[in-house]
């Protein structure tokens, strides 16, 4: 049986020592659906290899997808995109800056300059600028597709095994972004963002929600999911913080994920002071507010316009 698999840039699909198919741009590969394959990705850092089953590529595609907005995933799990679509497309989202691993395009502008709701890139390219600013080997910042994969992965061998390059066990501070996307093969879907944040001092995993605690369900998913990778002496507990700062519009949650993430950072980068079990939770109440998230939407902007001068 074969299928058609759009594959991730820089990674390969293995049966053994022999590579199948390498993804060198957008390029459709038909590809032999056998028990298992070898997915190798290579980053500046590391080399990895993951053995993942079908369904495991499948949903790795679908976290991808999420992460650039691309390509469609068929109801047969097909990869599928219409060669004059994707050249419209190309021409009217072509690339403006590549910042870490992160490759931001003409769209993520275009929502930055109107009250829209942010996209997976942008939450991504801000973690990884905060991560720049905060170069700690003590903490993660996750981006959205891999939180989404954590929280969709069909095998808890092959999450183990894609959890291993995290290094979760020596992390201190954990964020990661939580989407209540309900359907895996939808690619940027869902409509609100939150935050899970590990803290491992305290133990603790805390959920911010910015709309009234919408996203519970979904960021106790992505908690079971990874609690069990953290190696904490005893049990983790999971709170969700009740006096988050609130959005005042519909299309805001993004910002808030941003914003709250930040605060976080400096907490944690100014020594992590607390006061009595509060953790960071004044200091994000002093900082996130919705003037400051209001303006945030207009710091990313210039952030991105100065980082494309420079290139």
């Amino acid at each position: 049986m074969w299928k058609k698999l759009l594959l991730f840039p820089n990674i390969q699909i293995t049966s053994g020592p022999q590579v199948l198919a390498l993804e060198p741009s957008v390029t459709f590969f038909d590809v032999s659906l056998e028990p298992s394959y070898y997915l190798k990705k290579e980053t500046l850092e590391e080399t990895f290899t993951l053995r993942c089953n079908v369904e495991s590529i499948r949903l790795m595609i679908v976290g991808y997808q999420r992460s650039t907005g691309c390509w469609g995933l068929e109801p047969d799990g097909k990869c599928h995109v219409k060669g004059s679509q994707w050249m419209r497309n190309s021409i009217a989202d072509e690339k403006i800056l590549s910042y870490n691993d992160v490759v931001l395009r003409q769209s993520d502008l275009d929502i930055l300059n109107g009250p829209h709701f942010l996209n997976d890139r942008i939450i991504e390219f801000y973690f990884s600028y905060l991560s720049s600013c905060y170069p700690s080997e003590d903490i993660l910042l996750a981006p959205p597709s891999i939180a989404f994969w954590i929280s969709n992965c069909p095998d808890i061998d092959y999450l183990k095994d894609f959890l291993q390059p995290l290094n979760l066990s020596r992390k201190s501070l954990v964020i990661l972004p939580v989407n209540n996307n309900n359907d895996v093969t939808v690619a940027e879907g869902g409509s609100h963002w939150s935050l899970l944040v590990f803290e491992r001092t305290a133990n603790i995993f805390v959920h911010h929600d910015s709309y009234g605690g919408i996203n519970s369900r979904h960021a106790k998913r992505l908690y079971k999911a990874i609690v069990g990778y953290m190696e904490t002496s005893d049990t983790c507990r999971y709170l969700a913080w009740d006096r988050t700062p609130q959005q005042v519009n519909g299309y805001d949650c993004g910002l808030y994920v941003t914003a709250i993430a930040k605060a976080i950072c400096s907490w944690y980068g100014s020594g992590g002071q607390r006061d009595g079990d509060q953790l960071w939770f004044s200091v994000v109440n002093e900082q996130v507010t919705p003037s400051v998230v209001a303006e945030m939407r207009k710091d990313i902007l210039r952030l991105i316009t100065s980082l494309m001068a420079v290139k």
